[in-house]
């Protein structure tokens, strides 16, 4: 063993950094596509039991909108960086 050896410094993970990366591994699971099939399944019984459920309809509303918006930037962001390296 050298002279000038020292113990590895451990270094401690708090809690709220291990529940903060369960959530993110557990987020990574979940699928846009999953939730979307979700609400379309929930969105079909809601019709077909005939009740009324506003918030439901405006929380899918916006989960479908944000949806659209993400696939547009990604097509997006994939064409320009598709232009950029044609350029070059």
């Amino acid at each position: 063993m050298p002279l000038n050896y020292e113990a590895p410094k451990v270094r401690e993970i708090s809690v709220t950094q291990k529940v903060g990366s369960l959530f993110l591994r557990l987020l990574a699971l979940i699928r846009p596509e999953t939730v979307l099939g979700v609400f379309l399944i929930a969105a079909i019984l809601l019709a077909f039991f005939q009740t009324q459920s506003i918030g439901f309809y405006i929380v899918f509303g916006i989960f479908i909108v944000g949806y659209f918006v993400e696939r547009i930037i990604i097509t997006v962001w994939r064409h320009k960086s598709y232009l950029k390296q044609s350029k070059k």
